[in-house]
């Protein structure tokens, strides 16, 4: 059980880490990323806590979005060099 406690704040602690860092590269007061870090993990923590949870290694979505990037640049006239 206390196995248990420490994975899952480590867990918590890291994703209000990582959070706060995303919020503060996107120019959001280190203050304000702070408090809306810790309130998105005691969201994801009430929302999906007690389940087990498996977070995918590939990076499929990311090729996705960036793929759909590209096709909107291009449509929007961009040339194969601007791409």
């Amino acid at each position: 059980n206390t196995r248990m406690a420490e994975r899952r704040n480590a867990l918590l602690t890291d994703l209000v880490d990582v959070a706060h860092r995303v919020l503060v590269d996107h120019d959001i007061p280190t203050e304000v990323a702070a408090l809306t870090a810790n309130a998105v993990a005691d969201r994801l923590a009430d929302h999906w806590g007690g389940q087990n949870i498996s977070f995918p290694k590939d990076f499929r979505w990311r090729l996705s979005k960036l793929e759909l990037q590209i096709y909107t640049a291009w449509s929007e006239g961009a040339s194969f060099g601007e791409l």
